[in-house]
Parts: C-alpha cells; sequence; structure tokens
C-alpha cells in the first residue's frame, strides 16, 4: 500500500444548542476550525438556505500520507490551554466527543484493510480528556 493513499483525521468536537464558538475559542485558548450557532444560515451545494439546528465547535487536525496517528492527537491535544477534563462542562456544550477518522484507497481489487496504532502515551492523553471517542475507517475506491 503507497502511504500517499491515507487520510488521518482527528477533531475534538463540542455540539450543543446554546454553544457560543466565540466564548469557547476564548476558553479553550485556541480558535476552532470550524464553527457555527445554532439558527447560523449557509447556503448549500445546491443552492438551498439551511438553518444550523446546532452550535458546534470543532477543532481538526488531518495529515495525508502518514500512519502517525500519535502525532496528530499530541498536536491537537497541545493546543488546548483548558483543562482538557472539563471541555464537557464548558458553557452550552451538550456534546463532546473525539473523532478519529481513517481513510484509505482500496487496493486494486477493490477490498483492503487499514490499520492504525495508538500508543501508550497517546492513550493517557485521550484519557485525560475524558470524552468518548468515536473510530471510523472507510476503504475507498479510487
Amino acid at each position: 500500500m503507497n502511504d500517499t493513499r491515507v487520510l488521518h483525521t482527528v477533531a475534538i468536537y463540542l455540539k450543543g444548542d446554546d454553544l457560543v464558538p466565540e466564548e469557547l475559542n476564548a476558553r479553550i485558548g485556541t480558535e476552532a476550525d470550524e464553527s457555527h450557532r445554532r439558527g447560523d444560515n449557509y447556503i448549500s451545494a445546491n443552492g438551498r438556505e439551511i438553518t444550523r439546528r446546532t452550535g458546534l465547535w470543532k477543532l481538526t487536525r488531518t495529515e495525508k500520507s502518514t500512519i502517525d496517528l500519535p502525532a496528530l492527537l499530541k498536536q491537537l491535544t497541545s493546543e488546548l490551554s483548558v483543562n482538557s477534563a472539563d471541555l464537557s462542562d464548558l458553557p452550552g456544550v451538550e456534546e463532546a466527543f473525539v473523532d478519529v477518522f481513517i481513510a484509505q484507497a482500496a487496493e486494486a481489487g477493490g477490498g483492503g484493510t487499514s490499520e492504525f496504532a495508538i500508543d501508550s502515551p497517546s492513550i493517557a492523553e485521550l484519557g485525560k480528556l475524558g470524552l468518548p471517542i468515536r473510530f471510523t475507517v472507510a476503504i475507498i475506491r479510487d
């Protein structure tokens, strides 16, 4: 397998109806990569105006052509100035989780496997966040 056909993304998601992204930026000590309030509008790909159903604060780190998931986790958690165990207790946060997403191109026959490793220090770092972790692995045809 060629490593250039791998994508790793690690993100912290904070969601809630009363979430105020600007307040979370200040308390967490870093600006979200993506955020919005409940009720904000956006234009969809097909040109429709859509109203956001809930607020979102999302901090994401992505690497292509690497399998160094621990480095991504460390990069993400090192940017937080708030006591990370308190992320789910921030004002307006109703749901908080870490998302680990891995996408890999399918092998020539259409199938394939994907693997990743998380070292002990990374597991300890994730544990300090006190958040549930969601893993998604996708094998995608070119």
